[in-house]
């Protein structure tokens, strides 16, 4: 299991003298910086695209189709399994804790009675038929471009909405990243280990973002480990995250998120580098009157130091660029008191959760179910029926044959040597 402090040393301070170099090359140029911060791969994966057959495209875009229904059906199936389980005494306690509304009862029943899904476009059309599940499967998934997936509704006991502290950023190949998600899903679902991400099937270089507090992040990042061991060519495929991420692994992503609401990880740290560029550059476009500017290596470790200086004025890690300091410091201090108790099941009982392909249909069809048990009862019946009877044909065959070594006593009367001979067949060899 990872440890924070080995974790926040091993990374890089992201921004580098030749990152710095590139951003202020993409600024003289576009005048902006989003789009090499975010997109800075995209010729890479674009390359890789143009490489790829199209037999294999083809088996790449029908893979990508099925982990599509794949991820949607386990997160509705999640949902309805938990949900129809519940009892009145649970949802009362949920009510009474804020989680849900009255109204989740009605949820339950109406869910209880869905059948399970296998295809994405199920999911809309199995809540559609209910204006307060439809209200609540918000608290599942939300598509607003980005396709939001939340698992405060799919493990029991509910949980608050996760508070954010962290992210995780992966960039997984275009047709793979419905695969990730689901796989990722799945593992926290399996050891009941809450979720929120998010993601972008386009070329941006944050496809899926991972949102952690500090309890979970350490989880996380071996969930993922466990998932590059079991599935090396999606890990093989994966680009690197945005530029100004710390890299773990050389393909997760890390930034901490901004106490400011309004940013994301990204968002804040272009914001400062674009003060600094405003502020830098327009003053060399006074002294250069016009003419091209001209970088040298003093230039860009300047305007890289005076970054730096202005992120740490509102909270931002000198050191380490992709992380804020009250963040680094809640790590460092949950690692001290909560160092065990983070640890993860490897080999988590079978028994204890159904697998998602187990509880989509071993549990979808519950009649055909039971009328498969009766098959197999009325079977094991039958098989006990013939296993009595064939002992009961054994003994009787027993008792024939030590019936018939049995000596019989003769009549006195009687002088019959054939039946003498019967059972001493030996005496007239003598």
């Amino acid at each position: 299991m990872v440890n924070y402090k080995e974790l926040y040393d091993s990374l890089d301070n992201t921004l580098t003298h030749e990152v710095v170099k590139k951003i202020i090359e993409e600024y003289l140029k576009t005048g902006v910086i989003d789009n090499y911060l975010k997109c800075y791969n995209y010729s890479k994966v674009e390359e890789k695209i143009n490489n790829i057959s199209d037999v294999e495209q083809e088996k790449l875009l029908s893979n990508h189709s099925i982990y599509f229904d794949k991820l949607y059906s386990m997160i509705f199936n999640e949902w309805k399994h938990t949900t129809s389980n519940l009892t009145d005494s649970q949802i009362k306690s949920m009510i009474d804790e804020g989680l849900v509304d009255d109204d989740y009862y009605e949820v339950r029943d109406y869910l209880k009675n869905a059948p399970y899904i296998e295809h994405a476009k199920d999911f809309r059309s199995s809540i559609s038929g209910n204006d307060v599940c439809s209200k609540y499967s918000k608290k599942v998934f939300i598509g607003n471009g980005w396709e939001h997936f939340f698992s405060r509704l799919l493990i029991y006991p509910l949980q608050e909405k996760i508070n954010v502290e962290h992210r995780l950023y992966l960039n997984p190949f275009e047709t793979d990243c419905y695969e990730l998600a689901y796989l990722f899903a799945e593992k926290c679902l399996f050891r009941k280990i809450p979720f929120y991400f998010k993601m972008d099937n386009s070329v941006a270089d944050d496809k899926i973002v991972i949102y952690s507090d500090t309890e979970h992040l350490k989880k996380y990042i071996k969930l993922l480990e466990e998932i590059k061991k079991e599935h090396p060519n999606i890990v093989a495929n994966c680009s690197k995250p945005p530029v100004l991420c710390g890299v773990i692994d050389n393909w997760i992503g890390y930034g901490s998120q901004p106490k400011q609401n309004s940013y994301s990880f990204n968002s804040i740290r272009e914001k400062i580098i674009e003060m600094v560029l405003d502020e830098s550059i327009g003053r060399m476009k006074k002294k250069y009157f016009g003419k091209q500017i001209q970088l040298n290596d003093k230039v860009v470790e300047d305007i890289r130091q005076k970054i730096l200086e202005i992120g740490k004025q509102v909270g931002v890690d000198r050191d380490k660029f992709c992380f804020d300091i009250d963040k680094r410091d809640k790590l460092f201090e949950y690692e001290k008191t909560n160092d065990k108790k983070d640890e993860l099941i490897d080999n988590p009982p079978t028994s204890t959760i159904m697998t998602n392909h187990e509880k989509s249909y071993e549990r979808k069809e519950n009649t055909q179910l039971s009328n498969e048990d009766s098959i197999l009862k009325e079977l094991a019946n039958v098989i006990e029926g013939l296993t009595k009877t064939v002992a009961n044909m054994n003994k009787t065959l027993d008792e024939t044959i030590a019936s018939l070594n049995k000596p019989k006593e003769l009549n006195p009367k009687t002088n019959n040597k054939a039946l003498i001979k019967q059972i001493k067949p030996n005496d007239d060899k003598k």
